[in-house]
């Protein structure tokens, strides 16, 4: 039997570690997701990592899951990246065409992608990542696959990606502790657009808002590429606090009440009150409150959301509009509620609420496969772990298995 060639993502949120596994098929010049999972973050502040061995617990545990749903084990991710903790950079680069044909090579795509990382940064960050925007051929624009083509000069207009040190150091620390490679690093922005934006809504104007647990991403593509990026430090999480205090419970009752009674509906409510005995509500909760708190933490993240847009320059919304995701958007009225804040069209950036969990890390291994970050790598039935929590973990597997 033949093995599988896969692709892992793994998304590391302040409310959930999501591993999903993806199989290359050649045949059809696709990526079929073949497992996926998640487990509730610990060792998390708002992205932030602040426990190591917690994190690489939660990374080893959605592994686990996914690997059995798959069939497969994993070597290594491609890990996404809040926006929170990176700086994006605009730069440019050039180089003469080297050949005596004057054909454009790989290396020379390679040369100029490097001139273009010649930009000063601050000692503490560092240049993970180099994305084309286009390419210019003795000064004709709009290229984008330049290889084979003639010419002299050849220029490219980047992205740049920084990252602190420190943060990348965090990760790759509790990726490898968890026995796993971190293969490249890829800004949630990008996957997370990868299934949920069209080409023609990246090429004439599109704003993604990722409202997350932790932190609200603010996106904008434009001619095809991401543009700008920004993140507002605040998040669901913040909704279920607010709760947990205005109505004295713990937040995870907080949280359930929300997933399950929350609306921006604001009809007929006054005197409605909420008693459920699977959420344990020990006293009924006047169903307004519920909404009021809601809907006053959102009117905060909102605003911060339209001071981000004002410092991007925006005069007007973009053609396309605005899309949302995150869990609070499952929230009903959600989106007329976006449109009164932001004055322009807004739509769900999904069509099943289940799917939208898995938004970013399904779109970590289908954008990591149509950008030929990787061809893949072959399933290893006799992966030997690494990292030292792994190792300790399989030693009690295999403790309990002889006995």
């Amino acid at each position: 039997m033949a093995k599988k060639e896969i692709i892992a993502g793994l998304d590391i949120g302040t409310s959930a570690v999501k591993v999903v596994i993806g199989e290359i098929d050649y045949q059809n010049d696709q990526m079929n997701i073949i497992g996926y999972a998640q487990t509730p973050s610990k060792g998390l502040s708002k992205s932030d990592i602040i426990d190591i061995d917690s994190v690489a617990e939660c990374i080893i545990e959605a592994t686990d899951y996914a690997e059995r749903m798959a069939g497969v084990e994993v070597e290594g991710f491609y890990v996404g990246l809040p926006t929170q903790h990176v700086t994006i950079i605009h730069n440019s680069g050039a180089v003469a065409i080297s050949g005596d044909d004057r054909l454009v090579k790989e290396e020379d795509v390679d040369r100029v992608l490097n001139a273009a990382r010649v930009v000063a940064i601050p000692p503490e960050k560092r240049i993970i990542d180099v994305i084309p925007s286009q390419f210019k051929i003795d000064n004709k624009s709009g290229v984008h696959r330049p290889v084979g083509m003639a010419g002299v000069r050849l220029e490219v207009d980047a992205m740049l990606i920084a990252l602190d040190r420190a943060v990348e150091q965090n990760i790759v620390n509790c990726v490898e502790y968890a026995g796993f490679d971190v293969f490249h690093f890829i800004l949630n922005p990008l996957a997370a657009s990868h299934d949920i934006l069209t080409k023609d809504e990246k090429e004439i104007g599109v704003i993604l808002l990722d409202f997350g647990a932790g932190t609200t991403e603010v996106s904008y593509f434009n001619n095809g590429v991401l543009k700008k990026a920004a993140s507002v430090s605040l998040g669901g999480i913040e909704i279920t606090s607010d709760l947990a205090s205005v109505l004295r419970i713990p937040q995870r009752k907080a949280e359930d009440l929300k997933v399950a009674y929350g609306s921006l509906i604001r009809e007929d409510e006054e005197d409605l009150t909420i008693q459920d005995t699977e959420i344990d509500t020990t006293s009924p909760i006047e169903y307004k409150l519920l909404n009021d708190v809601i809907e006053a933490r959102l009117d905060e993240i909102f605003n911060f959301v339209i001071d981000e847009l004002m410092n991007m320059k925006f005069k007007e919304p973009p053609p396309a509009g605005i899309k949302v995701i995150g869990g609070v958007t499952k929230i009903p009225g959600f989106v007329e509620l976006a449109q009164e804040y932001l004055r322009t069209k807004v739509d769900l950036g999904y069509t099943d609420s289940d799917d939208q969990q898995y938004i970013t890390s399904k779109g970590l291994v289908h954008y990591a496969f149509d950008n030929n970050l990787t061809l893949g790598y072959f399933e290893n039935n006799d992966r030997k772990n690494k990292g030292g929590l792994s190792k300790i973990i399989n030693w009690f597997k295999d403790l309990f298995e002889m006995e």
